[in-house]
């Protein structure tokens, strides 16, 4: 195990609280069944919205399934039903990057 001084350990805090400050933090997360979209809303009041179809492991899923979308921390969106989890940060920058899948 590596040995962290106090002092690094502070650093550290102070820097992923700066990071944070800079990032929007997701508050919500929803599927908006008129649009057809994961639509995630952000505490600074902007949203972010992915069609569905654009999403490989959502494209054949139910409304219902779609519905149970939720936040994975501050990072994520997680359907449990259907064992699918993304990156926010990746949808975001169009690579759509799926953190996780069980076949």
């Amino acid at each position: 195990m590596a040995n962290i001084t106090d002092a690094e350990l502070t650093e550290a805090k102070a820097s992923w609280e700066e990071e944070r400050f800079h990032r929007a933090i997701p508050q919500a997360v929803r599927y908006d069944r008129l649009e057809k979209c994961i639509a995630i809303v952000f505490e600074n009041g902007e949203t972010f919205s992915i069609p569905c179809h654009k999403l490989r492991e959502l494209d054949n899923a139910q409304e219902d399934e779609l519905e149970a979308v939720e936040l994975l921390g501050e990072t994520g969106l997680h359907w449990e039903k259907l064992d699918v989890d993304y990156s926010i940060s990746g949808l975001m920058s169009g690579s759509s990057i799926n953190l996780r899948r069980h076949d």
